[in-house]
């Protein structure tokens, strides 16, 4: 396993971006060790807080798109030494992914200015979650240049039905976008998969979005030094 810190975790991301290379980043935090470790078929139907939900029948749907989206990362998003996720990835059946990074490694992405003008800035973007109608407009307010398109805007994934509608919009609009940032819970891991397998680079941009709509973690536009732009961007403490 290699760990990679912030640098290293940018310079993958813009490798592949640069190259054109398939590519998927997913995250692992407490949504996902409920669904990995099989506590979540203790409920009927399952909700958890980040818009995380799924019904019984899907349960094995929504946990074995998982493992399989862990087996073809090229980067996972994990905490590390917390043995609840990697006792929940066993359970699962799942490897260990080679290549780790910070779990809430999407909340800093916007403030790599990088990041900004290399993906947001410069390739056409493909926006899931329930939040990216919003974000959508944040995003052409801050890069008017911006070439985005938000699907499945105020939409909660709940089953394998909801799940495989969603893939057959991005199926639709295969050709019109490079890079997808994805918000939408623990469903983000196999739909990062699905358009690795697509040829896209798919990121799991989870929470990040939501942080940036209420003026948090902002689009950094101005500061090639992140320490610059943490000293003058409202997010919380810990992050500066």
């Amino acid at each position: 396993m290699t760990r990679l810190n912030r640098d290293q975790m940018f310079e993958r991301i813009l490798k592949s971006v640069a190259e054109n290379r398939p590519f998927s980043l997913i995250r692992m935090g407490d949504g996902e060790n409920v669904v990995l470790s099989g506590e979540i078929f203790k409920f009927y139907e399952w909700s958890y807080p980040g818009e995380n939900r799924c019904i019984q029948g899907s349960y094995e749907y929504l946990r074995s798109g998982m493992v399989e989206a862990v087996k073809n990362c090229d980067l996972a998003g994990i905490f590390l030494g917390d043995t609840w996720t990697y006792d929940a990835l066993a359970k699962a059946g799942a490897i260990n992914p080679e290549f780790q990074a910070y779990a809430f490694c999407n909340l800093f992405m916007a403030g790599f200015k990088p990041f900004v003008d290399n993906i947001m800035r410069n390739k056409k973007l493909l926006l899931i979650g329930s939040s990216m109608g919003e974000y959508n407009d944040l995003l052409k307010s801050k890069i008017p240049e911006a070439r985005t398109i938000a699907i499945y805007k105020d939409m909660v994934i709940r089953s394998k039905v909801h799940c495989d509608e969603l893939y057959q919009k991005i199926d639709a609009c295969l050709g019109d976008f490079e890079v997808a940032l994805v918000s939408m819970g623990v469903w983000a891991l196999p739909i990062c998969d699905y358009l690795k397998k697509k040829g896209k680079i798919a990121i799991d941009y989870g929470h990040a979005a939501s942080h940036q709509l209420i003026g948090e973690y902002e689009i950094n536009l101005q500061y090639d030094d992140m320490d610059d732009y943490f000293k003058n961007s409202k997010c919380p403490i810990c992050w500066k």
